[in-house]
């Protein structure tokens, strides 16, 4: 059998045929991905969105496409492939997969190797004609996963270090506002400003709206809404509903704004004229192309500030310690600990028995440490000392590991394989529920003061906000049993102790005394025409464990839409919203934005 050779580059190497006689294929530009899903959320780590092969240990059908070669003759394959349990032992894979050509297989299994992103060897084969079909063909179900495939003569071919961003579509739309994100506070900015008659443009890197309320993370929307000081803020949100619970519903009323929405659609490029943003070049992995959006105004609502990091905005990550903003809930030495990320997993009882493989590569659990459970909850979190953003894909896998491991444990140990005989996993989410990455700096930073404070301290205090101070920290026997990645969390709320009405029980869930969000925490200290709302807004870290949740975030986003619109009318900065014309953004968020549809929800 022919050296399988494997070429290993680094994560952000872009991927382009290095002679005529080469043809590279991108994967997520198959025609047809069969089983394989497209996971674009590691783009900017990886180099590239890649096909994942996410069958919870059942075989996805396979992808394939159609591809012209130079002429007919003998060619080499390549795949651009990583064995994801390599961090923690590269002698096992679990995502394993062929590749074929014209239904016959190239060499051996591939997924097997290298060790980190880069370019592992197929096999040959005889072309009689010029045009193949191609397909990649799962072995395993449990996400193998392949980037790009590359066919040329030679069996040594040289790689490319960069992407080239040619040809980029130009669109001859200047759009009011480019919204990236379509989280909660995306979608209520860019609904919000297209009701009032901007022309607004939304930008998504997933295929669906809702972030992490999506039907792929499934978190219930938090916050109080439509109460307080600006009773008619949040509107959107509980017209709309939950995300996850109807997504076609949901997405027909998004379209019903007159938004131009692009999903599968990620910024990747910021075009700067001094310190405002001229516009933005999107990925779009349905079209198959680049595309570069021009703007007058730009809110970032990505969660992890990707368009302002892009835009060279100021930013802060991780935990401050206490003497920086004087927090007595902040750590007093740089401990490094953040937020873990979650993924909702769930079982279901079918009526015969079924099977689960026993898998050497996952989270070994034993009698003491598994976790006798049909679903996750909020709980089942990893990543406390990762960074949350370079560390994305590390931190998915582990989760897979603990999840497969967990679910293998129950299935197959005497002690509990009568009980889930015939329990089946339904579903296994392979995105991340984020808690914290990136915050933008804005003209102010909220701490955890403004939390415990009166609500009526600031001039603009623009969005109210109910939940507690919700600190989470690895749980201690996670600690103990698994000190490489303990994947289970503990909580500790704190409340506002000024005792204006005391924090309560409102309709069963827990929550602050009330608190208002500064507009100044909206906008960007440093780029002079970006909005952002959600998360990633001007808070310390503690601030950030009480206002990150949705109901507040999508406020945000309606404060946005007004600010913008104000913008938009006077010619100025969101800066100078605040300077110049605060009194108007008052009236505005006591009338809120117009009615669309009926009022259906009010989050919890």
């Amino acid at each position: 059998m022919r050296h399988r050779f494997f070429i290993s580059m680094m994560a952000g190497l872009a991927l382009a045929a290095c002679s005529s006689h080469d043809v590279l294929i991108e994967t997520e530009r198959f025609d047809d991905l069969g089983g394989w899903t497209l996971d674009e959320q590691f783009r900017d780590q990886v180099g590239s969105a890649y096909l994942l092969a996410h069958g919870m240990g059942i075989p996805v059908a396979d992808a394939k496409t159609i591809v012209t070669l130079p002429s007919a003759g003998s060619y080499h394959v390549w795949v651009r492939t990583y064995n994801w349990n390599a961090p923690w032992d590269p002698s096992l894979a679990p995502g394993l997969f062929q590749i074929a050509v014209d239904g016959k297989a190239v060499g051996d299994k591939l997924g097997d190797e290298p060790q980190t992103w880069g370019w592992q060897y197929a096999g040959d084969f005889k072309a009689e004609k010029k045009t193949v079909s191609l397909s990649l063909h799962d072995l395993t179900g449990f996400e193998g996963r392949c980037d790009a495939v590359l066919i040329t003569r030679s069996d040594r071919p040289s790689f490319p270090e960069k992407r080239s961003l040619t040809p980029i579509t130009k669109e001859k739309e200047t759009y009011d506002l480019i919204v990236a994100g379509g989280g909660t506070a995306g979608i209520s900015a860019a609904a919000g400003a297209a009701r009032q008659g901007l022309k607004v443009l939304l930008l998504d890197d997933k295929p669906w709206l809702g972030g992490v309320g999506s039907p792929a993370v499934k978190i219930s929307v938090s916050g109080r809404c439509l109460e307080g000081r600006y009773p008619k803020m949040g509107r959107i949100i509980s017209e709309y509903g939950r995300p996850y619970r109807d997504p076609d519903a949901f997405l027909d009323k998004f379209m019903g704004e007159g938004v131009d929405l692009r999903l599968n659609c990620r910024v990747i490029e910021v075009k700067k004229k001094g310190d405002r943003i001229t516009s933005v070049i999107a990925e779009d992995f349905g079209g198959k192309r680049y595309v570069e959006f021009k703007g007058r105004y730009f809110a970032d609502c990505t969660g992890d500030a990707n368009l302002g990091f892009l835009a060279g905005a100021e930013y802060m990550m991780g935990p401050e310690t206490r003497d920086v903003y004087g927090e007595d809930l902040a750590p007093k030495t740089d401990d490094r600990r953040t937020y873990g990320s979650s993924m909702v997993w769930n079982a279901d009882r079918t009526g015969e028995v079924t099977s689960f493989p026993v898998l050497p590569w996952a989270v070994q659990m034993s009698d003491s440490t598994r976790i006798k459970a049909w679903r996750s909850a909020w709980s089942w979190e990893v990543g406390w000392y990762r960074d949350q953003i370079e560390d994305g894909e590390w931190m998915r896998d582990y989760m897979l590991k603990v999840i497969y491991g967990n679910w293998s444990y129950l299935k197959n140990s005497p002690e509990t394989a009568e009980e889930f005989a015939d329990v089946a996993l339904k579903s296994v989410s392979h995105f991340l529920g984020k808690r914290e990455s990136r915050r933008l700096k804005g003209d102010y930073v909220i701490t955890q003061h403004d939390v415990e404070g009166e609500w009526t301290r600031h001039p603009d205090a623009a969005v109210w906000a109910t939940y507690p101070i919700d600190q989470h920290f690895p749980a201690p026997e996670s600690v103990q049993n698994f000190p490489d990645g303990p994947f289970i969390a503990t909580m500790k709320h704190n409340h506002n102790p000024l005792g204006i009405g005391r924090a309560k029980l409102v309709q069963g869930r827990d929550y602050n005394d009330p608190y208002m969000i500064p507009y100044r925490c909206l906008y960007s200290v440093n780029v002079s025409n970006m909005f952002m709302a959600g998360r990633d807004i001007s808070g310390s870290r503690i601030a950030l464990c009480s206002y990150r949740v949705m109901g507040t975030c999508a406020q945000m986003g309606e404060v946005v839409a007004l600010a913008a619109k104000i913008c938009s009318d006077h010619g100025c900065t969101p800066r100078e919203v605040y300077s110049d014309h605060l009194q108007e953004l008052i009236a505005a968020l006591e009338q809120g934005l117009p009615e669309k549809y009926e009022k259906i929800y009010s989050p919890d």
